[in-house]
């Protein structure tokens, strides 16, 4: 977001909530409970506002680096496919 964005709230950029975000991760039968819920909390620093497009990118990106987690990179694709679609 701009400066004059957030100056003068003309920014018209989607973001996706908390309970969108929950909804998606219910879908996700591919996933355990324990990961859904890593995974809503990966995102929590983003909920306040809603998550942004780009925010979502960037999260995808720190969650393909960590390795110590359980989740793999082809689960990580596909729920990047479901929430990136999201913002279409």
């Amino acid at each position: 977001m701009g400066i004059i964005d957030a100056l003068f709230g003309m920014s018209k950029q989607k973001a996706m909530r908390l309970n969108q975000l929950e909804a998606v991760l219910r879908e996700t039968t591919w996933l355990s409970p324990a990961d859904r819920e890593y995974l809503k909390a990966a995102f929590g620093k983003y909920l306040k506002d809603g998550v942004t497009k780009e925010e979502a990118a960037k999260e995808f990106l720190e969650l393909r680096k960590n390795y110590k987690d359980a989740i793999t990179d082809t689960e990580i694709e596909k729920l990047k496919a479901k929430i990136m679609s999201f913002f279409l």
